[in-house]
Order: structure tokens, then sequence, then C-alpha cells
């Protein structure tokens, strides 16, 4: 019986006293806050989360007519030198309402997503030399004022997106060697133009395509074309997918010589299903899978990867995505779902700034748990996140807490009372055990604050 109970009772621990860095900004997100066609403004929402870059993929999705190249530079034979060729209008606004919410900028060039095989702009450009230039000049137009443009001082820009996402349904329509041409073509215009650019691709969308990104970077370093970044995507039903396959596309990086390449997550979400059959058959998939996303189960899973990616080999994250519907943080009426109610708990950590030591993450299981503490040592906060098992009692250690004491407010993201705590404790002690019931899937914050 014992070793059965051992099962239901599960160990975390924490000590104030052990520094370990400063907790990471890996919560970034796509689309801007501009939402449903210019009706809804989510600046504020994007200011209380602190979210520190915005990637600018499938925005259209969002707001029409804005960064997509067949929106900016809509006829590829023009001459991509005359600033009246260019449509920046939308655009320009639409960048503006992301540099407000203090985020900065990541820029897909290329075109939004298109349901396979219903495509209109997903084409492989006729001219690859004149649909360089006018990338040039995209840049131009942000950095460095071109045509009446502006200086955002965007770094990171990514040519196109999934060019091989489950082989040839991917969004590029030709042949794996057109796409390295293409990029080659990009990038090495780009780099020219501002050595200073980080320029890079997102090879593959869901799973891990190594023959596709193996021949990719080897074909980089052959022809001595930039790449300062691998824009990798995962869904998936479990927080171990990520932590998985951000070290297998890490070791993939590294092996083929390019050590110095920056790793970035710049999609992830929750996925519980095989297919995106909630995007082609809606009716019959979205209500199931929908609210398993949106709730708690999905809630859960985002706040184990927030966790796991502070020890992750991971430099930049892009949550997808932060609009309504689906994996939003908004549900249809624009109440903030538990998507948006998990990065939140994250952020009241990422505001202390100081990580410190804690334990108890399980991969296999998909538990994680982070600890903060504030620079005056006031303030401290502690995640822990259960994606699956039955209920349990946690055995939660706390030391190197300041001698006067203070008082710790348990908060459960899933519980009706939200965003009221469930339980407040007082603490008398250097350290303290409490002893709390979770059932999975769950999101338990620790807020902790200690006497002057």
């Amino acid at each position: 019986m014992e070793e059965k109970l051992v099962d239901y009772i599960k160990s975390f621990s924490v000590d104030l006293n052990i520094p370990a860095g400063n907790i990471k900004p890996l919560h970034g997100v796509n689309l801007g806050p501009t939402l449903w066609h210019g009706n809804f403004d989510a600046t504020d929402y994007f200011k209380r989360l602190c979210i520190p870059s915005v990637r600018l993929h499938d925005c259209p999705w969002a707001m029409p007519n804005v960064v997509d190249m067949h929106n900016i530079f809509p006829i590829l034979n023009l001459d991509p030198s005359n600033p009246e060729n260019y449509v920046f209008g939308p655009t320009d606004n639409y960048l503006l309402a992301v540099k407000n919410t203090g985020a900065d900028i990541k820029y897909r060039l290329g075109e939004s997503a298109e349901i396979y095989p219903h495509r209109n702009f997903l084409r492989e450009p006729y001219n690859f030399e004149r649909w360089a230039e006018a990338a040039l000049h995209i840049v131009m137009h942000y950095n460095d004022g071109w045509a009446n443009g502006f200086h955002h001082g965007i770094k990171y820009w990514e040519i196109w997106n999934e060019p091989w996402t489950y082989g040839p349904k991917g969004f590029w329509p030709g042949t794996p060697e057109s796409f390295f041409r293409f990029y080659e073509t990009v990038a090495k215009k780009l780099k020219k133009y501002n050595p200073s650019l980080k320029i890079g691709a997102g090879l593959c969308g869901g799973s891990w395509n190594k023959e596709f990104s193996d021949k990719f970077l080897l074909f980089c370093k052959e022809t001595n074309t930039p790449f300062d970044f691998h824009a990798w995507h995962q869904y998936g039903p479990h927080p171990a997918y990520v932590a998985r396959h951000a070290r297998i596309v890490r070791d993939s990086m590294d092996r083929l010589g390019f050590e110095k390449a920056e790793l970035h997550m710049d999609e992830w979400a929750p996925h519980f299903q095989m297919d995106f059959g909630y995007l082609i058959n809606i009716p019959v998939h979205a209500p199931v899978q929908v609210p398993r996303i949106q709730g708690m189960e999905g809630s859960a899973m985002v706040a184990t990867v927030m966790c796991w990616l502070q020890d992750l080999p991971v430099d930049m994250a892009n949550y997808y995505w932060a609009a309504q519907g689906i994996w939003g943080f908004f549900d249809h009426w624009f109440r903030t779902t538990k998507i948006y109610d998990a990065f939140l708990s994250f952020v009241e950590l990422y505001k202390l700034g100081h990580r410190v030591y804690a334990n108890g993450s399980n991969e296999e299981t998909g538990e994680g748990i982070l600890a903060a503490l504030s620079e005056d040592r006031r303030k401290a906060a502690i995640l822990i996140s259960r994606f699956q098992g039955w209920q349990c009692e946690l055995d939660i250690s706390i030391t190197g807490i300041p001698n006067k004491g203070g008082i710790v407010e348990f908060y459960h993201l899933g519980d009706g009372r939200y965003p009221a705590p469930v339980r407040i404790e007082k603490i008398t002690d250097a350290s303290v055990k409490f002893r709390h019931v979770m059932v999975a899937p769950e999101v338990l914050l620790l807020k902790l604050r200690f006497a002057e």
C-alpha cells in the first residue's frame, strides 16, 4: 500500500537563498494587439503580460491587408526601388500598435498560412531577385526611414514560413532545392545591406524533419549563406514534445556546425488532435478540441512549458497566438481564456526578475516548477503546473525565507474563485513546509510577501 500511496504525494522544494539567474523573456507571441479587423485593441492586455516580442505571421487573420508580401508589394513585376509601388499604410499602423505595447518585432517576410489546397498567395515567386529586392526595401522602410518610413530597429527577419510542413503540403509549393536558392538570394541581399540583421528561416512545422533541415543547413554551409536563427515550430499533446524536440533540433544544428545560430520556437501551442481537423472540419472537431485547448488542459501545458523553457536550449519563443479563438488569449467574445491566465501567472515571476532554486519538475508526467524573488527580497512567487495525473498531495518546502516571516497566498487557475486565493497562510520561520491538494490538470501560483 505504501508503494502506491507514494504516487499521490509529489514533492517540490524552493530555496530563496540560491540564485539561478534571471527569468528569461521567453513569453513572446504571434500577432499584434490589433484584433478582429481593428475592432478590438488588446494593447492593455499585452502590456499587462510584458510581452517581449511579437512575431508577425498570419497577421491578416486578425487584421486584413497587413505584413504579407502581396499586401505591401502587390505586383511583383513593378520596380522595387519605386516607393509608389508599395502599400505601406495598413502595415505601418499595425507595427506602430505593436511598438506601443513595448514589445520587439520579429518580421516574417513572406505570406500567411492558407489551408491546403486552397491557396491564392502561397506561390513560389517567379523572380527571386525582384522578390528579394522588395524584401530589402521593406527592411529599409521599417528600419531606416525609406519612403517616409520608420526607425523601429527590427533585428530579426524570418524568410518564409514552414516551407516543408509534413512534406509537400508545406507552405512552399516548389521543391526543397528551389526554396534553398530562394532563401540564399534573400538572405545574402539583406545581410549585405546590413550585416547586423539576424536572418533565419522557419524550416519545419508541427514536427522535426531531419532530412529537409539537414539538407538546408548543409546548403547554407556550402554556399556561405547567412543563417542566424532556426525558427522551429512545435504543436503537440504533451509538454514533453517541446522539451525533447528542443534538444533534438539544437543537437542537429550543433552537429552540422551551426553552434552559434540561435534556436527560436516561434510557434507553439497545445494540440490535442493528430491533425488540424478543428480547422478543416470545424463543426465536428472544434466543439471538442477548443474547450480543451482554452481550458485547464491547455493552460497546464502552457504553464509547464514556460517553466521548462528557462532550462531548454531555446533563445526565443513566441506562442501561437495572442488573438481570439482556438489557441488564443481570448474566446469568441473576447473574454480571456485560461491560456491568458497561465501567461499572467508566469509574468508574476518575470516581473520579480531573479530566479531562485526550485526542484520538482517531471518531464514524463508534465510537471513544472519555477520560482522567483524580488531584488529587495520582500516578494517571491512560485509557479507549479501539473499537466497530468490523479489528485495528489503536494509537499511544498520553502527555505531561505527572511526571518521576520510574512504570508503566502495560494491561487488555483482552475478554481471557480480565481483570481481570488483559495488559501492564505502565515509564515513565521525561515523555512516552511505546506501540504496542499492539487488535481491535474491545474496550475498553482504561490505569492509570498515578507515583512520589512
